[in-house]
């Protein structure tokens, strides 16, 4: 098995190797005059655009209002659909989801690394088994058999999610 440090050591090596490519890209854009002149369009129609979706929200503002609480419960739903995956995945029971479609969607998990003191990451070790313990009393006191449905819609969701967190790493 590979050592944790050596790959993390390679990752960063091959990260500053990239974003120095990158940077000669972007340094050939910019002595580029069209390139300054396309940017410089799309800027002001975005101003356009976002001025165009600032006066639709206000004629219909029962609408937008509608739509952020939608847009937080969906948030909140995702969160409630991967603490119940998890546990599920610790508990050792199949993690599956079944569409309107009847497609089957498998969880995908992974893990991240932020910096963090010690004394940090420990307490929220601490934390996250404490909320997994409690997530897991709360779904044994309920009905163990509970199937997890979601809508095709969250479970893109989710997957454009996954996508851009990828492409942001």
């Amino acid at each position: 098995m590979q050592n944790l440090q050596d790959v993390y050591n390679r990752i960063q090596d091959k990260k500053r190797e990239y974003k120095t490519i990158a940077r000669g890209f972007q340094d050939e854009l910019k002595n580029n005059a069209r390139y300054a002149e396309i940017l410089e369009e799309m800027k002001k129609l975005k101003e356009e655009k976002k001025s165009f979706e600032q006066q639709a929200k206000a004629a219909a503002v029962l609408d937008a209002s509608k739509m952020e609480t939608l847009k937080l419960d969906m948030e909140n739903d995702r969160q409630t659909l991967t603490d119940i995956a998890l546990n599920m995945y610790v508990d050792q029971q199949p993690v599956e989801i079944i569409d309107k479609t009847q497609a089957r969607w498998s969880p995908e998990f992974s893990v991240k690394f932020k910096k963090s003191g010690e004394a940090e990451a420990g307490e929220q070790l601490q934390n996250a088994i404490a909320a997994v313990e409690a997530e897991q009393a709360s779904v044994e006191a309920a009905d163990q058999e509970e199937v997890v449905v979601a809508t095709t819609e969250e479970v893109e969701v989710q997957v454009q999610e996954k996508k851009r967190e990828k492409v942001k790493a």
